[in-house]
């Protein structure tokens, strides 16, 4: 049984790190999170990050929301829904403790405004953290979450079979 468990847990280990792919998430800052901030009124925007492993992506979709947010000079809610089938990870994520190594990732200035270091860790500032829902979820089963203005599956889709794929694009839809 244990045997078992370790595999399952190897093969949801998840490969992530903070901006991966920075000219997405430079685009996502400059222009598609900046339109939707400006032609909301109301209603809180809602993101859904699918696959979110133990968290990088989901806080980094929620600093370039806060710098957008404070940029705008907007003060809208934004609630992040972060999802994984790990529940480790999910764990790791709502902890939302990194090693040092981020350094490489994360420019200086953001990490100062976002994070507050403890020795060699990096814990995510509460202005980060408290836009965050993290929840175990399986998107090939459970129902999906409603009324998104965004939906990020970068560390989802990849994983999955073309006839896995077209299952899972519709419940995003």
């Amino acid at each position: 049984h244990q045997e078992i468990h370790t595999l399952y847990r190897e093969l949801l280990i998840g490969v992530t790190s903070f901006f991966r792919d920075r000219e997405v998430f430079r685009l996502l800052g400059e222009k598609f999170i900046p339109k939707l901030i400006e032609a909301r009124d109301t209603r809180e925007l809602r993101f859904w990050i699918t696959g979110c492993s133990t968290g990088e992506e989901a806080y980094t979709v929620a600093i370039i929301s806060r710098e957008c947010l404070d940029r705008l000079d907007k003060n809208i809610d934004v609630k992040i829904f972060a999802t994984d089938i790990n529940s480790e990870a999910i764990e790791a994520a709502r902890i939302g403790e990194f090693p040092e190594s981020i350094q490489a990732d994360i420019d200086e200035g953001r990490l100062k405004r976002f994070f507050v270091r403890r020795g060699n860790i990096y814990s995510v500032d509460s202005k980060i953290r408290d836009l965050m829902v993290f929840a175990v979820h399986d998107v090939t089963r459970d129902p999906p979450f409603s009324n998104m203005d965004l939906i990020s599956c970068r560390n989802l889709l990849i994983y999955m079979d073309n006839r896995l794929q077209k299952r899972v694009l519709p419940v995003f839809h």
